[in-house]
């Protein structure tokens, strides 16, 4: 029993007759009252009663009709969604952000993406920039959002989405508290916290190093692997921190946030992908980012299921 053979059952007992069928279906009668009889010697039973007049149900027949019919609408629901997913209209999406720093731009392209394209469930992840490399090598997240200047792995892609400034947390009874913005200098002899993120320590030193007087370099603490912790440690006056500009909602009793200075570099957050692995649901997600249409999806060569229906992917 196949699909065409169904879909033969079905036409017959709607038009109730197969001379009528065959015009429907386009085909001859002769092959269509061969893949009839086919159908009945499976099943075992007649499935039609057949007279001058045409042809009528037998009870095997009403049994099977209900049946037949959810089965057609089940194969044509799977051929839709493949098809959906074939041009990223569906499936599964997961993708990862680095949680140091969760700017509007990632929730508002998560967001407005979900919107457009319901049919995607989008998983997110939290992952460090350093930690996300491997996870979009592996296929464990199709899409990252990563901070620069520290480079990925060669053979990913990566394009800029947004810059933030930075800032300094300190504690509120600090010798800076009053001041409006801090400069590099201003950071001799303090104690700086941080994670061990690459992209931290890049963005720390790159700052320190304009520092005019070496012998009062500020010390760097690293291992702090999350922000509450490291909030904790600023407000408990056991040193600073430098952050991204964005975070300025978090509220901490006893953190006051002070703009950084021009000489501080500042942070770039990119959206990175493995060019190498196809999936049309990710490449939907970097054209909305972009505001642009996706790439088409490529044509495949046509799929039929023994039903005579050209399932190639709509592009």
């Amino acid at each position: 029993m196949d699909l065409q053979h169904i879909r033969t059952f079905v036409t017959i007992a709607s038009e109730g007759s197969i001379q009528a069928a065959a015009r429907r279906l386009g085909v001859a009668q002769p092959p269509l009252s061969r893949q009839l009889r086919r159908l009945e010697d499976e099943c075992g039973e007649l499935l039609f009663d057949r007279s001058r007049r045409g042809v009528t149900l037998t009870a095997a027949g009403r049994a099977l009709l209900d049946r037949a019919r959810q089965i057609l609408v089940d194969f044509d629901d799977l051929a839709k969604f493949a098809r959906n997913v074939g041009d990223g209209t569906q499936g599964e999406l997961a993708v990862s952000f680095d949680g140091s720093a969760v700017f509007d731009v990632v929730t508002q392209a998560i967001s407005t993406f979900s919107n457009q394209y319901p049919g995607v469930r989008v998983a997110i992840a939290d992952i460090a920039t350093d930690d996300q490399w491997p996870a979009l090598d592996e296929g464990r997240v199709q899409a990252g959002f990563v901070f620069l200047p520290q480079g990925s792995p060669g053979h990913l892609a990566h394009r800029p989405v947004h810059t933030s400034k930075m800032m300094i947390a300190i504690d509120q009874y600090h010798r800076l508290a009053a001041a409006a913005s801090i400069q590099p200098a201003d950071l001799a002899g303090e104690r700086i916290i941080m994670n061990d993120c690459r992209v931290s320590r890049a963005l720390v030193e790159a700052a320190i190093v304009q520092i005019p007087r070496p012998g009062n370099a500020p010390v760097i603490e690293g291992g702090i692997g999350r922000l509450h912790v490291m909030l904790g440690l600023v407000a408990a006056g056991h040193g600073i921190a430098i952050l991204p500009e964005a975070l300025r909602v978090i509220h901490r009793d006893g953190v006051v946030y002070r703009d950084a200075g021009p000489d501080f570099p500042e942070l770039t957050l990119s959206i990175a992908w493995n060019p190498a692995v196809r999936h049309p649901a990710r490449d939907r997600f970097l054209a909305h980012l972009q505001g642009a249409s996706p790439p088409p999806a490529p044509r495949r060569a046509a799929a039929r299921a023994g039903m005579g229906r050209d399932l190639t992917p709509e592009t």
